[in-house]
């Protein structure tokens, strides 16, 4: 049985400002928090480190007359509780979405993923092939970056001891990562205390202080997922793009355009990592935009 304080939101979070129903499922001993709003075409939204389904609040208010938005928190993250001995890789977390996607049965779904989302989301794709229709990738990556320094640095940096340390004591990666991800505006203070409050202790920053080793560490599983582009890429993507983004560069925007020939690019000028965030009235377009045009050409 799943405990009371595991299933009920927790009273810091602003109905006001996340203005939708919390849902509660379990999946493999986790208990995964996420919320499902509105109807039509749906969109799986999938978060990136250190944030949760609270990143996509806007985006979300803006598509859900048109748009069936789910947008989930992975075990450790936002309102969700990990099982004991969970370990927080991203190849864990794509077996919870995996998971997830079978348990409310998605049919015909968009992927939305950012940041680690969208190597996330592809995993999930390429497991779930009938399922998945179209793609949107978000200031991302789907393949191994080991020698490349731009990387290197972050994962043997950011990802090493004494970055964990500092991360796991004073929530480091929320403190720094949330402001410099937003380059058009500046996150209010409640926005972020809503980030603090989801990884509160230093028990819950183990899921966000775990990750960027992982940019290294996890090679295989993104050899696994790279090798399974070749079964996707001829889904219809939408790859959109801060460009003020000091995580992920054009480089990387290349390879996804290059790997999904069947793609439009949307680059949103001065977003930075976050960009659904930072600029959530032209991310919310871009996807209308794009789901307008290939349901005309479906008809």
């Amino acid at each position: 049985m799943t405990n009371t304080a595991q299933t009920t939101r927790p009273a810091w979070v602003d109905d006001d400002l996340f203005p939708f129903a919390s849902h509660f499922i379990e999946i493999d001993g986790h208990t995964v928090h996420y919320v499902d709003e509105g109807s039509g075409p749906t969109l799986l939204m999938l978060h990136g480190n250190p944030t949760w389904s609270f990143l996509f609040r806007e985006v979300i208010l803006l598509l859900r007359k048109d748009f069936r938005c789910i947008a989930l928190d992975y075990p450790g993250f936002g309102l969700s509780t990990p099982r004991p001995g969970y370990r927080y890789l991203p190849e864990e977390h794509a077996d919870v979405v995996t998971a997830f996607v079978d348990e409310l049965d998605l049919k015909d779904v968009t992927l939305v993923g950012q940041d680690w989302g969208g190597m996330i989301g592809l995993a999930v794709a390429q497991r779930r092939p009938g399922v998945f229709h179209r793609l949107v990738l978000a200031n991302t990556w789907a393949w191994p970056v080991n020698g490349t320094f731009h990387f290197e640095w972050f994962g043997r940096i950011v990802g090493g001891l004494p970055m964990r340390f500092l991360v796991r004591q004073f929530n480091l990666l929320v403190n720094a990562f949330i402001p410099t991800g937003h380059q058009r505006r500046k996150p209010t203070e409640t926005e972020m205390d809503h980030y603090r409050r989801a990884l509160g202790t230093v028990e819950r920053r183990q899921a966000s202080a775990v990750l960027p080793g992982r940019v290294l560490a996890s090679r295989d599983f993104f050899a696994e997922v790279e090798a399974g582009l070749p079964d996707i890429a001829q889904l219809p993507t939408l790859i959109v793009w801060g460009d003020a983004d000091i995580a992920f560069r054009p480089q990387e925007r290349e390879r996804l355009e290059a790997t999904f020939p069947d793609h439009t690019t949307v680059i949103v000028e001065g977003a930075g990592t976050y960009v659904e965030s930072d600029a959530p009235e032209e991310f919310a377009a871009a996807i209308r935009t794009f789901s307008d045009g290939a349901r005309r050409l479906s008809e």
